[in-house]
Order: structure tokens, then sequence, then C-alpha cells
């Protein structure tokens, strides 16, 4: 088991300071975790100590053909989430990249639960204490509203598209709810 580091980075949070520039690529390192199975939660501060990058809240991960993508809930200057991007280059180099970082109240807030849309698109979860939605992200890093949960204050999660790719599935976590959204895909995207 390995933690990510990403080169000359001490902290990919961007909370105070921030240093890590959205789109860029950086290199990452990989760090060793030596005690796998630990009776207690400490995994992630063996590797802060043996130098991994510390992240805001990791949640969410989902791949595609070229890379993986990693929702940290509440990374970011405004503490409203960071979505990374970390590129496998070959055998012995990982390129990683803050993809998408939340800069105003208006859009994205808290992603969580993430997939690849069949078009390319990420289809983001929230996981706030306000209103949760549920966005699609275009490869060029553009926000686009889906749905909005007036039901509940419980947020979206478990999103993911069905076989045939025209259904999209999603639950809403603490009411036992599965929503089956259907329709054209292709008229939603901006």
């Amino acid at each position: 088991l390995y933690a990510l580091k990403i080169k000359g980075k001490k902290d990919s949070r961007n909370w105070r300071n921030p240093s890590i520039e959205v789109n860029k690529r950086y290199i990452a390192e990989w760090v060793r975790i030596e005690d796998v199975d630990p009776d207690d939660d400490t995994m992630r501060y063996e590797g802060l100590v043996n130098g991994a990058t510390p992240f805001s809240r990791p949640e969410g991960i989902v791949a595609d053909k070229d890379s993986l993508y990693v929702c940290c809930t509440s990374g970011g200057p405004l503490k409203r989430g960071q979505i990374w991007k970390i590129i496998p280059i070959d055998q012995d180099e990982t390129q990683v990249e803050l993809w998408y970082e939340v800069q105003d109240g208006a859009s994205l807030n808290m992603p969580d639960n993430i997939v690849v849309a069949p078009w390319g698109d990420l289809i983001v979860c929230e996981d706030n204490s306000t209103v949760n939605r549920l966005w699609g992200i275009t490869p060029k890093g553009h926000p686009y509203m889906i749905a909005e949960n007036k039901y509940s204050g419980a947020e979206f999660a478990g999103v993911c598209f069905s076989p045939f790719d025209n259904t999209l599935f999603v639950n809403l976590q603490q009411r036992g709810v599965t929503l089956s959204i259907d329709g054209n895909w292709k008229n939603v995207i901006s």
C-alpha cells in the first residue's frame, strides 16, 4: 500500500497560501505504508510522517481510460472542494493535476461521489450541510447542474449509469431512495 506525495509540495489543500495551480501537472511520488492492517486509524499518519501529501477529505474516486479522478470534499481556499486527476504515464512515472477547484459560492459545493459519464463529463454528487445537488463538469472544467434535492437534506450518493448509458442512477443517503433519471443525455450537455 502506498500514499501519494506531490513532489515539491507540502500540502494539496490550498487552504492558506495556495501553492497548487489548477490544470498544472506535478510529479507524483509514492510513499510506502508499512503497517497496512493497524488496530487503530494510523495509516494516514504513517503516510504523512513519511512525506505523503495531505489531502482534504478524499472521498469519491473513479477511473476513465487514462486516469483517476478523486474528489476532495473540503479542499481549496473556500473549503468547498477540489477534484484531482492522477495520470499514470508509464510504470515508473505518475503525474497529478488539480483538475477542478471550487472558486465561487454559486457552483459546486463539496464534491463527494463521482462517475465518468458515457460522453466524458464527470457527474458529481455534493455532500454539504445546505442544499445537495448533482452536477456535471465538462472536460474543460465547466460545471452545470443536473438535479437538486428538494425532497430532503440528504446527500446524493452512489451515482452510476446503466449499461445502456441512457439511465443515471443515484441514491439519497439516509432516505433509502434510489432515483432513476432517464433522458437524452446529449441534450443535457452544456
